[in-house]
């Protein structure tokens, strides 16, 4: 199932992850242009949907319509109701920072924590990347937003999927250089922990399709770097190789079949003056065969 069409739709970009597909719009984040940006599939009418102090990451969309962002830097999970940003959850207690997110259609939002240090230090083990990923449930019509940790010892949860039942959930291990899946119980809590896939790979982002391959960005390898389709199991169905490194993948689009991926060209911490130079990220687009299935 090779991809083609390939063309570069967003050329000025920071520092970008999080690509997600909504209401025919491509959206991103821009974590150290402190900004969430969305386009059309042409990468026209650029525009900047919001600006995040802290660094923004994950998004995803309540089922008012809604932005829920994870704001990196602080720990917290907002939500934009397209005049304020407010709080709703904040978990600083318990991780240094946050990362990725994936909302499910009840506008429930399961958010990972970030581990604090390189993927590459020397001598690190596996326990200093141990984080959390959280469930957290924005609070309507005057209640309060309820927040809680669904697992915990996760080898640096990144990229997350919901399976269009909405029965399961895959979350990426960046550390752990797997896919790891769970059942989603009624209440929201997660069960019947699993390896989806053992990669071999360092998994960033990763997306859905409806054969129920999952497409995963490797941003780090001494063999590859770039995009590979893998079926439960591990099978490797496709490679679509980068320059760059590859951060994170969306399928999207009018018949969810344009794959979205998101590359740079230096990767790190956000203090170092080369993640803020614009074109340092990009977004590239190419057609597959398979359409996007599932969460986000």
């Amino acid at each position: 199932m090779p991809v083609y069409d390939e063309r570069i739709i967003l050329d000025t970009l920071m520092y970008a992850e999080g690509p997600r597909w909504h209401d025919d719009r491509l959206y991103v984040s821009d974590f150290t242009a402190l900004e969430v940006v969305s386009v059309d599939l042409d990468g026209g009418a650029y525009e900047k949907v919001v600006t995040v102090a802290g660094q923004p990451s994950g998004t995803g969309w309540m089922p008012n319509g809604d932005l829920l962002v994870v704001s990196q830097l602080d720990s917290r999970l907002l939500r934009y109701d397209g005049e304020t940003l407010s709080e709703v959850a904040d978990v600083s207690a318990t991780s240094p920072s946050t990362n990725d997110l994936v909302v499910d259609r009840l506008g429930r939002g399961y958010m990972g924590g970030m581990p604090d240090g390189s993927l590459r230090r020397p001598g690190a083990v596996p326990s200093d990347f141990f984080e959390n990923l959280y469930l957290v449930t924005p609070g309507e019509g005057g209640a309060e937003s309820q927040c809680r940790i669904v697992a915990d010892e996760l080898e640096y949860p990144n990229g997350a999927v919901i399976t269009a039942d909405g029965g399961t959930l895959v979350v990426a291990e960046t550390a752990g250089k797997r896919l790891t899946a769970f059942d989603i119980d009624p209440d929201g809590g997660l069960s019947n922990r699993r390896v989806w896939a053992d990669l071999g790979l360092m998994p960033d982002g990763i997306c859905l399709d409806a054969e129920g391959c999952i497409w995963v960005a490797i941003p780090i390898s001494d063999g590859f770097r770039g995009f590979i389709r893998v079926a439960e199991g591990g099978e490797v169905r496709e490679r679509v190789p980068s320059d760059r490194s590859a951060m994170a993948v969306m399928l999207g689009g009018p018949e969810g079949r344009h794959l979205f991926m998101v590359e740079s060209s230096v990767i790190g911490r956000g203090d170092m003056p080369e993640l803020r130079v614009r074109g340092n990220s990009r977004v590239r687009v190419a057609v597959t065969d398979v359409p996007a299935a599932g969460l986000p």
